[in-house]
């Protein structure tokens, strides 16, 4: 019962949810772990880490940069995972040297030999309509596995990819789209809070599939 009702959020900027509450996440970590280990003393645990949100986004949600949240939780896990999608709304320039500089930052906050593992990223082949495409995602891939092996990571997991059928989108959602990803790159919390007062089901229910 823990897990549902007031701990289930209803929409993006929902506030009375226990996923916002820090110290609960901590004491849930805590009791996952205790149970692993109670079942299982050599069985290793890990989490992953999403570390694309700015930091200004994490202050307007009341949550520690995830930087201060590896700090925090890295005695709760054996190993440091993390993911990282760069190039999620913007087509380009295609940076998959991000991967291996997180790699590095991680390392610096993670325990001392605590291995670290690229858990998920990735690169969209379409819609070609926004400038993705198969080669720009090989592009992506190439760039984000050298600087992963440069930043010598323990594991290197891309995520999809797959080839779908290319999409056709309106020129509304292409502009909204723009508007989102630049203020989630650029920590821009007027413009995204702008999108979701003017258009909260659009940022709820369409924008995540786009």
């Amino acid at each position: 019962a823990a897990l549902i009702g007031w701990r289930t959020p209803g929409g993006l900027f929902d506030t009375d949810t226990a996923w916002r509450d820090f110290d609960f996440l901590t004491a849930l970590l805590t009791t996952l772990r205790a149970g692993v280990m109670g079942s299982d003393p050599e069985a290793p645990t890990m989490l992953n880490f999403f570390t694309d949100l700015h930091p200004n986004f994490a202050a307007l949600l009341g949550q520690p940069t995830w930087q201060e949240a590896v700090r925090r939780w890295r005695g709760l896990v054996d190993i440091v995972g993390f993911d990282t999608y760069p190039n999620y709304y913007q087509a380009g320039p295609v940076d998959g040297g991000i991967v291996g500089a997180k790699a590095r930052e991680i390392r610096s906050l993670a325990c001392a030999g605590q291995p670290v593992v690229v858990v998920e990223t990735g690169y969209p082949n379409l819609p070609s309509q926004r400038g993705f495409s198969p080669a720009r995602q090989a592009e992506y891939y190439r760039e984000a596995w050298q600087s992963a092996r440069c930043a010598q990571v323990d594991g290197f997991l891309p995520f999809d990819l797959s080839a779908g059928a290319d999409q056709h989108f309106s020129a509304t959602d292409l502009a909204r789209l723009e508007t989102a990803g630049a203020a989630l790159a650029d920590g821009d919390i007027a413009a995204l809070l702008g999108l979701y007062r003017d258009h909260a089901a659009w940022v709820t229910d369409r924008m995540p599939v786009l």
